[in-house]
């Protein structure tokens, strides 16, 4: 069953990334308008969840806190969909993962093995091997923005982590941490008189297409939230991590049919030959990695 569940989880993720990258290279370029607008179907959920799940985690101010700062990575994420293809933007996940495992050791007291040291050395290996491909079509500067992004969203979830580990339920850890993020995405622009009037600016050039592609961005996020929560709570940690792990080949698939059936709407993805090529070799390395420090844990 768990399985099921995370393979499940791992297809709507990916489908958030090339709806994402369809939003960016279609309709609306700027990261905080594109936050602002699919927070209008975030908040009142997570609100009305609250509702009815009202007693706040132990770790309620960090977890609001990371969140904050997660936002920031959000609008990261949405220049990095401007700068390069949707599928390697994948490798910044990677790397997050190479960080939570060193603050793990760092700060939990967790060991390091071999396999650790082995697994990071894929992952490196792998992003590096699609950046020097990346590089033929990116500025070197946008390159940067992968190892930023995994930075920003590293205490959104070591933070939850911790708070899982000091006993917190994974709804409440989960409500909480996006809370601080959608809601600072909702209200902040409308603060800033130059982000309030580029909204409202905005509203009245927006098509009933690009709602409902925003809509349906966060019905799969949520979703995704869930069976990937259900996966872990039925399943081995471990197992569970390494199947998450083939979402950049399935991003990959997804951009390759957009591509094919709806170019005039597709997302920006490369699918030359060579640079398919490029990216599953890297992908496979990256997964191996990754594989590597799950199984290590």
């Amino acid at each position: 069953m768990w399985l099921l569940l995370q393979c499940l989880a791992v297809t709507l993720w990916a489908g958030v990334n090339v709806l994402d990258s369809l939003l960016v290279h279609h309709y609306e370029k700027h990261p905080i308008i594109l936050m602002w607008t699919q927070s209008c179907f975030t908040v009142p959920t997570l609100l009305t969840t609250a509702i009815l799940f009202p007693t706040p985690p132990a770790y309620v101010v960090m977890l609001v806190g990371a969140g904050v700062v997660a936002y920031t990575g959000d609008l990261v994420f949405f220049r990095v969909l401007e700068a390069m293809d949707v599928s390697v933007t994948n490798i910044a996940w990677a790397i997050l993962s190479v960080f939570l495992s060193v603050l793990g050791v760092v700060v939990l007291s967790e060991s390091w093995t071999a396999l650790q040291t082995a697994g990071a050395v894929l992952v490196f290996a792998g992003a590096v091997a699609l950046s020097l491909w990346q590089r033929r079509v990116t500025a070197a500067r946008s390159l940067l923005l992968l190892p930023f992004l995994a930075l920003l969203y590293t205490p959104f979830y070591f933070v939850q982590e911790v708070a899982l580990r000091n006993g917190d339920s994974i709804i409440a850890v989960s409500l909480w941490s996006l809370l601080g993020r959608e809601c600072t995405a909702f209200f902040s622009p409308c603060f800033v008189p130059a982000f309030r009037r580029r909204i409202l600016t905005f509203l009245p050039r927006s098509d009933l297409r690009f709602w409902v592609i925003s809509g349906s961005v966060i019905a799969l996020f949520l979703t995704a939230t869930v069976l990937t929560s259900a996966a872990f709570a039925v399943g081995p940690l471990s197992l569970v991590a390494v199947v998450g792990n083939i979402q950049p080949f399935i991003v990959l698939a997804l951009a390759y049919f957009c591509v094919r059936l709806f170019p005039r709407f597709a997302p920006r993805e490369i699918l030359t030959a060579y640079s398919v090529t490029i990216k599953i070799f890297s992908f496979s390395a990256v997964f191996a990695g990754l594989a590597l420090l799950a199984f290590s844990r």
